[in-house]
């Protein structure tokens, strides 16, 4: 691990509004020669804690191994049912089983119903769609004196996710085959585990509906929480994505992005303000070959 001050150039390391003592902030020095000297009644802070930060060590691949099988029951033109499992592992980290697990196909409705075992450092879907944007997270704790600003990982999570079982369904409607919603729940139990419940939902636009619309959707999601709070849907366990593909020509497409992600950086339980609240907007040209 190297150390590295970011202070050089800062004569209020703390942020307090009080100039810091010369003996103590070598930078005030430079900035103000002697004014110590100068202004001797001048309530200099000599009680500064140095930011620091830490280096991380050189970044290591993440390798997740998987295997499944889908076992068909029942197949006509008004009812589909079917069996399936599915086994996942993390290199040096858990793994998880889904057994047993049944997918059906009715009139408009597709659903998924699966019993989940997950083991000690594992999570589903790591990969999943907000993986960037939780890679890394910048989090801070104010003790009242000092605000302590920290980076925290995804794959620290791994390391913190305890042993679970449980359920896990979703709905899906095709809505006069314009668009589909989606609306997915978990819930999870275990010995040291009281965050095991998530929810998604997902509404997007079928490309079929519109002449040159390759996708069209948004999604909301609240992951490993204690329980779903739906009045207050901006919470640190939620995110919110949307996204549009549109053809301009035949190898070319305009895709718009949108994210939102929420940290609650002074931990009242509140997301507000502009510091609280992470978006992410991309606007771009793809073109296919």
């Amino acid at each position: 691990m190297t150390m590295a001050s970011p202070d050089n150039l800062d004569w209020d390391i703390d942020g307090d509004g009080i100039i810091d003592h010369p003996d103590v902030n070598d930078y005030v020095n430079q900035t103000f020669p002697d004014i110590h000297t100068l202004y001797p009644d001048y309530p200099f802070d000599t009680d500064v804690t140095p930011d620091y930060a830490t280096a991380y060590p050189d970044a290591q691949r993440l390798v997740i191994y998987s295997a499944d099988y889908i076992l068909p029951l029942i197949d006509t033109e008004t009812f589909y049912l079917d069996h399936y499992g599915e086994y996942a592992s993390i290199r040096d980290y858990g793994n998880g089983i889904i057994f047993p697990g049944f997918s059906a196909r009715f009139l408009i409705f597709n659903a998924k119903f699966e019993f989940r075992n997950f083991g000690d450092r594992f999570i589903p879907g790591y990969f999943d769609r907000f993986y960037d944007e939780h890679r890394a997270e910048v989090r801070m704790i104010d003790d009242g004196t000092h605000r302590v600003y920290s980076l925290y990982t995804k794959e620290e999570l791994l390391n913190a996710s305890k042993a679970s079982l449980g359920w896990f369904g979703y709905l899906r409607a095709n809505i006069m085959n314009f668009g589909y919603v989606k609306v997915a729940y978990q819930d999870m139990y275990g010995d040291n585990v009281n965050t095991g419940k998530s929810l998604w939902a997902n509404v997007s636009v079928s490309p079929k509906a519109i002449p040159k619309l390759t996708e069209a959707g948004i999604y909301y999601s609240q992951t490993h929480v204690r329980y779903i709070d739906f009045l207050s849907p901006r919470t640190s366990s939620a995110a919110l994505a949307g996204r549009v593909i549109y053809g301009i020509s035949e190898n070319t497409d305009l895709v718009a992005r949108y994210s939102e992600t929420y940290t609650d950086l002074n931990a009242d339980g509140k997301i507000k303000g502009e510091d609280e609240i992470i978006s992410s907007l991309a606007i771009g040209v793809q073109f296919r070959f």
